[in-house]
């Protein structure tokens, strides 16, 4: 059996070809667990609260009664019977949770996406980059470290094991902020999910702009109909108006042909009537009949009334 013997910080490795741990120098019989160091996951304090599902809410509201009810039996049994209990729900037992999940879920999208545009977002984001990258360069020294370690295999052909590979070198991604992250390691995948959470929200919004948009549009096509109604009865009102107005000129010459040889006081004064001044002159000759008292007066009515008698007015109308 061949032996290699490498130490490192007086740390031995040892691995047979199934993977089995390595036996300890002093007592074969004593098998040292290689130490696993735990990932540090930062927790961002001022994020806001992550919504509940309407799986966990029916938990919460059943979990403390079922315990009382139940008090001999483990928690993960509890939870297991809840559970089934959940899965035999129908639909419409479970649409309370499931209402206040979605109500819940739309707070939250709601306030992230007003978290994501403060400071403090920005600066555990770095903080997470930052983390992220020491624990990267903390595997790199781990590889190195590994490859120096001598390993001592009990069955001569046993094939020797490596490390899992870490991408030292290979393709990398411009992020927005300017930084290569090595494609496939755990900053490069954060940052796919931090996009994918964008691109939801921003699917989102569009769904929210689209429906906002064919509502506009229909209040547009609602306007050009009153557009195009209003704009007819102002037609229509002008063609009334050329009508009236030619009515007008029409009674207008009637009455001056009529009162052309009527025989006006000379208190109204010496000028002839004309198309220009009859409706002043009428008005005139109305209030000196209406005022004086005088028996000359009252022949001057008779004559107007025989005047206005005559005019046939569905005639000019017309």
């Amino acid at each position: 059996m061949d032996t290699h013997e490498k130490e490192i910080d007086g740390n031995i490795s040892d691995h047979s070809s199934m993977g089995s741990p390595a036996t300890h120098p002093d007592d074969p019989t004593k098998k040292i667990k290689p130490k696993q160091r735990r990932k540090r996951l930062l927790k961002d304090i001022n994020a806001p609260k992550a919504p509940l599902t309407g799986y966990v809410r029916f938990l919460n509201e059943h979990r403390e009664k079922f315990r009382e009810e139940h008090p001999d039996m483990p928690f993960h049994e509890v939870t297991k019977v809840l559970g089934q209990k959940w899965t035999s729900m129908s639909q419409e037992e479970k649409q309370q949770y499931l209402e206040e999940a979605e109500k819940d879920k739309e707070r939250y999208m709601k306030a992230l996406e007003g978290y994501q545009q403060t400071p403090a977002y920005r600066e555990f984001q770095m903080k997470k980059r930052k983390e992220a990258e020491h624990y990267y360069d903390d595997d790199l020294e781990s590889t190195k470290q590994l490859k120096n370690i001598k390993v001592e295999y009990p069955h001569v052909n046993s094939p020797k094991r490596t490390p899992n590979p870490v991408m030292t070198s290979g393709p990398r991604f411009t992020s927005d902020m300017g930084s290569q992250i090595p494609i496939f390691t755990e900053p490069f995948l954060e940052y796919c999910r931090k996009r994918e959470s964008e691109l939801r929200q921003l699917r989102k919004n569009n769904s929210v702009f689209e429906e906002q948009n064919a509502m506009l549009n229909k209040q547009i096509d609602h306007m050009k109909n009153v557009m195009d109604r209003v704009k007819t009865e102002i037609i229509q009102q002008e063609n009334d108006n050329l009508t009236m107005q030619s009515y007008l000129d029409n009674y207008k010459k009637d009455l001056l042909s009529r009162f052309r040889s009527f025989p006006f006081p000379e208190c109204l004064g010496s000028e002839k009537i004309t198309s220009e001044n009859i409706e002043i002159m009428l008005t005139k000759l109305a209030e000196y009949i209406a005022t004086e008292k005088n028996p000359a007066v009252n022949e001057l009515k008779r004559k107007a009334k025989e005047v206005i008698a005559k005019i046939e007015y569905p005639t000019v109308k017309e």
